[in-house]
């Protein structure tokens, strides 16, 4: 996956980033905390039932929202005439969810959120010089603070605590049942291995790099080798063209087979392939793949319950919006936008990333020469 320069830091906010997944977008506020400072006397840019959002408000939501995406993806947004305006308005949109949603929150989940946010600054503290160097880069650019970015924490977490808490024991398992009636090897995680002899040049899936023929010949003349003896990782570093993996010797470990995004050929061999067998060459869209699966083993209930429950929460979240926020009457006071652009962006810290000419399993917008769903 395609990865911003200048995010070498966030590997330090791991556990804000693991939060910003679980619920999208989050709000803090601007420099008026309850001992008393600097008082937000900016114009008032939305309002809604027993509350509203100041143009300080929705700069340091977004400035803190541009800092959390490793993508890069909302300041490239932002910086483009044509989508800054519709941004913003689905920022605002977004903020006010979270302000509704905060006062909600009870004092014992904002106590968790306090814990969280501690967390966050520990870690903060902890970075090396040059990763630190780059995020006070990052708050400068962003015209926000390390406090801005705790709030942000805080917040999210606590909603999303109170989000879990409202999901029940029995929700949970009819998600696992569901999952696993729809494909009964969802929770199969997989360490897998491949050598990929590529029809399509891995650095532009447009153009050819062999003809089909040649590519299976080639696979058939490594797996001679596999047969003779030779060491998987060894020949794919040597032969495959996925450089997802190659350097690894082809291997991808702990792939979850219902939430991978592998291609179905791929996926059905990382499912019921013999552990340990090597198999003939498999053909995908981007060539022929040498599969050996070196483990597999399944998820039990209690494995995912609180990965379920979090998901669940997400549902409950989306619920909200969809049939509950409209009651407390937003109203945008920004200019605004002419129309939706037609590429719209996901107003979220967590969006996709953009096209990437990278080999990666990953998903992606772009198609790559891995294995993956969206690569195949």
């Amino acid at each position: 996956m395609q990865q911003s320069k200048q995010r070498s830091w966030t590997k330090a906010l791991a556990i804000c980033l693991a939060l910003v997944l679980a619920v999208s977008l989050t709000a803090c506020g601007k420099k008026n905390d309850a001992k008393g400072a600097e008082k937000d006397s900016s114009k008032v840019v939305a309002t809604y039932k027993d509350g509203q959002i100041t143009q300080n408000e929705l700069d340091t939501f977004v400035g803190v929202n541009a800092m959390m995406d490793s993508t890069g993806q909302v300041s490239q947004m932002l910086a483009s005439e044509e989508l800054k305006s519709y941004i913003q308005e689905q920022f605002l949109q977004q903020l006010a969810v979270w302000k509704v949603l905060d006062v909600k929150t009870s004092a014992e989940n904002r106590k968790e959120g306090d814990k969280k946010a501690e967390e966050l600054d520990t870690q903060i503290k902890g970075m090396d010089e040059t990763s630190k160097k780059s995020f006070d880069e990052g708050l400068k650019t962003n015209k926000i603070s390390v406090d801005d970015i705790k709030k942000y924490v805080s917040m999210t977490y606590g909603i999303v605590h109170q989000m879990e808490q409202q999901v029940t024991d029995k929700e949970v398992q009819a998600a696992y049942d569901a999952n696993v009636k729809a494909n009964a090897h969802y929770y199969d995680v997989v360490n897998v291995r491949h050598i990929l002899i590529a029809t399509k040049d891995p650095e532009d899936q447009t153009k050819e790099k062999r003809s089909k023929d040649a590519a299976l010949k080639l696979a058939k003349e490594v797996k001679a080798k596999l047969d003779a003896g030779g060491d998987f990782a060894e020949l794919a570093k040597q032969y495959s063209e996925d450089t997802g993996s190659k350097t690894n010797g082809g291997l991808y470990e702990n792939q979850q087979v219902g939430t991978s995004q592998f291609v179905e050929p791929f996926l059905k061999a990382m499912s019921e392939q013999e552990v340990g067998k090597v198999s003939e060459p498999v053909e995908t869209d981007f060539g022929y793949h040498i599969i050996k699966v070196d483990s597999r083993k399944t998820l039990a209930f209690a494995d995912e319950k609180e990965s379920l429950r979090s998901s669940q929460a997400q549902t409950k979240l989306s619920d909200f919006v969809q049939k509950d926020f409209a009651s407390y009457n937003f109203k945008s006071l920004l200019p605004q936008p002419s129309a939706a652009p037609s590429a719209s962006p996901a107003g979220s810290a967590s969006a996709a990333p953009s096209a990437s000419a990278a080999v990666s399993p990953s998903a992606s917008v772009a198609p790559t020469a891995s294995p993956s769903a969206s690569t195949k």
